[in-house]
Formats: C-alpha cells, sequence, structure tokens
C-alpha cells in the first residue's frame, strides 16, 4: 500500500488534529532523504527542499539538484525559472515511476547562478547509479531523428542500447 486517498461531500467534515507546520521554519530536507522511513514522523508531510534548477516549466515539470540527488518537481505554482537558478521548495513527496518526485509545490527563486554542469554517466547504469532526475552527458552515436511542431527528436545509440531522447 502506497497511499489513501479519501474524498469528502464537504470541509465541515474534516476534523483537523493537528495544524501544519510554519514552511518557513521546517528543517532542509535533503533529496537523498525523499520517502525514507523515519520513526516518529506520519507518511504525507510536507518537505523542505533547497537546490538548483536542472530544467524548469512555468507551472511543472521541474528538475532539481542539491549534493545528494536530483528529483522531478511534477505540479508547481506558476514560476519562471531557468537552468541554474537556486530555489526553495515546498512539497509533498510521493513514489514516481522510479525514484521520489514532488507534488504539488511551491517553489521561490532565491538567485540566479551558472547553468549546471551535467553528470557523466554510462547509459547501461543510469538507473542502476540512482540518476533518474539528473542532468547526464553520455557519448553516443545519433542513429535517427525526426522533428514535430514543439519537439526534436533523436534515437541515440550507446553500445548495444539504444536511447529516445526529445528535445523542446
Amino acid at each position: 500500500l502506497l497511499g489513501v486517498e479519501v474524498f469528502v461531500a464537504g470541509p465541515e467534515l474534516v476534523h483537523v488534529e493537528q495544524a501544519a507546520p510554519i514552511l518557513a521554519q521546517m528543517p532542509l530536507s535533503r533529496i537523498v532523504e525523499l520517502l525514507q522511513f523515519k520513526p516518529g514522523e506520519s507518511g504525507r508531510h510536507a518537505v523542505r527542499i533547497a537546490g538548483v534548477v536542472l530544467d524548469s516549466h512555468s507551472q511543472g515539470s521541474t528538475y532539481l539538484r542539491d549534493s545528494t540527488g536530483a528529483v522531478l518537481i511534477q505540479h508547481h505554482e506558476p514560476i519562471a525559472l531557468k537552468a541554474g537558478d537556486e530555489v526553495e521548495l515546498f512539497g509533498f513527496p510521493k513514489q514516481g515511476e522510479y525514484s521520489p518526485v514532488v507534488d504539488h509545490a511551491v517553489i521561490q527563486k532565491l538567485k540566479s547562478g551558472p547553468p549546471p554542469k551535467p553528470v557523466h554517466a554510462d547509459p547501461e547504469k543510469i538507473l542502476d547509479q540512482g540518476l533518474y532526475s539528473q542532468l547526464v552527458e553520455f557519448d553516443a552515436f545519433l542513429a535517427d531523428q525526426s522533428a514535430s511542431p514543439l519537439y526534436q527528436f533523436l534515437i541515440l545509440q550507446s553500445g548495444c542500447r539504444l536511447i529516445a531522447a526529445r528535445l523542446q
């Protein structure tokens, strides 16, 4: 069981047992610690994360990196960000397809910075190395390409592996 979602007829049917924490006073969480069990903590709770933007779209998806890893921010309030911006966010971690993601976040830009450097990766081991959501670089040959009005699609070959890439 990963979680439970409950629908109610109206807010008058909800009883708050414990008020939400003051977000600015919450301790910073490291990305590597998202969804890790911590004794005494309940399941779905807000987290506060600081990091550098890897890629962003105004209302999500945004990718963020700290010194311990990277995470996908699925939905957030509209904000104009670019790669290299230093930010702090409050949101709710949940299990994604390959690694934790943060949902329903509020992001605050702290300052601009230089674009982040990619992590050099072996395409055979990207998921094994915990590099999902990371900005990576690897050696490959261009096997094929196509385009649509919104995207350019590349098929890259690295060793025996074919990798699909979508460029905006």
